[in-house]
């Protein structure tokens, strides 16, 4: 994978960091046109649903483009065509492909969980379906740590990694004692490859204290 790919990953929800990392994308893409894939990996399509219509997401949800989809069809065997899944979504005034995460992704995780190894497997099966070298950036969002799997998934498909947190004693401690939990995915990931977690989380993980209140409001994503 030739990309840079940054995920955004929290211990706690509502601290901005979809917003921030929407802002991201929007800045790379607007400021230095690169290649820009969005990939949204949280269930609840908190990325998705700001920067599209309602009847717009549904369509291509009903559609069958979106990431879930694009998992079922690497499972069973299909053969997956990524233009199919990818679609164009305008942020601001630039447009970003996007992967939406679909509404049984919490069903195809669940699934995928279960069979062991998920984080390998996710891997193996990430660097298959999206044509890696064709971006220069690749954003993830994902859901909170209360539901730790997809930040899991992220890590091992991941270079670096943005935690927004608020300026509170519970937000550092929890942020803290999410990054203990990852450290033992991180091993597995790094292994062979030379680097300690301790190592990699001092290089790569960037915490971003949010100081003041981000705009949440759905339609807002003018930026």
């Amino acid at each position: 994978m030739h990309s840079r790919i940054v995920s955004f990953i929290s211990a706690s929800g509502g601290v901005g960091k979809t917003k921030l990392s929407l802002l991201l994308a929007y800045y790379l893409r607007k400021r230095f046109n690169v290649r820009m894939l969005f990939v949204d990996l949280d269930p609840t399509s908190g990325a998705s649903l700001p920067v599209l219509r309602d009847d717009v997401f549904d369509r291509y949800v009903n559609d069958g483009r979106t990431f879930s989809d694009m998992i079922k069809r690497y499972e069973d065997g299909v053969n997956v065509e990524f233009y199919h899944f990818k679609i164009d979504v305008e942020v601001g005034d630039t447009f970003i492909d996007f992967l939406l995460p679909g509404d049984d992704l919490i069903d195809v995780v669940d699934r995928f969980w279960k069979t062991g190894a998920a984080g390998p497997r996710f891997r193996k099966m990430f660097k298959s379906m999206v044509p890696f070298s064709r971006y220069d950036y690749v954003i993830i969002d994902t859901a909170p740590f209360f539901d730790p799997r997809y930040i899991t998934l992220s890590i091992y498909v991941s270079r670096f990694f943005v935690v927004p947190l608020r300026p509170s004693i519970v937000d550092v401690k929890r942020t803290i004692r999410m990054l203990n939990k990852i450290r033992g995915e991180l091993e597995i990931s790094l292994e062979g490859k030379g680097i300690s977690a301790d190592s990699f989380l001092r290089k790569n993980v960037l915490a971003c204290l949010i100081l003041c209140p981000l705009i949440r409001d759905r339609r807002s994503v003018n930026l």
